[in-house]
């Protein structure tokens, strides 16, 4: 009986062993667009820092490789960008360069 379970466990052990050993990985692009209604950060090397920290404590990477930052503007509640089904042009709107 003492036999038998050491063996199952084992046997347990060398599954999670191989498990640890093959982990599967992805590898995720993400295009998004974030709202600092608050003005929390100061600058773009600010949000960078915080984002890079925030995905360190999920245990996960990140190269940021295109940062843009609109021009500030005053925050309403009732801006489209406020809203559930908020476009992505409706986000690019702030992006766009005057002329």
């Amino acid at each position: 009986m003492i036999a038998l379970s050491l063996r199952k466990l084992f046997a347990l052990n060398k599954t999670n062993i191989l498990k640890e050993v093959n982990k599967i990985a992805r590898l995720y692009k993400v295009e998004m667009y974030l709202t600092d209604a608050n003005g929390e950060f100061r600058d773009a090397e600010q949000f960078k820092n915080h984002l890079e920290y925030v995905l360190q404590r999920m245990d996960a990477t990140m190269k940021l490789t295109k940062l843009e930052v609109s021009k500030e503007f005053e925050w309403e509640d009732d801006l489209k960008i406020n809203l559930v089904k908020a476009t992505v042009e409706d986000f690019e709107e702030y992006f766009k360069k005057e002329e």
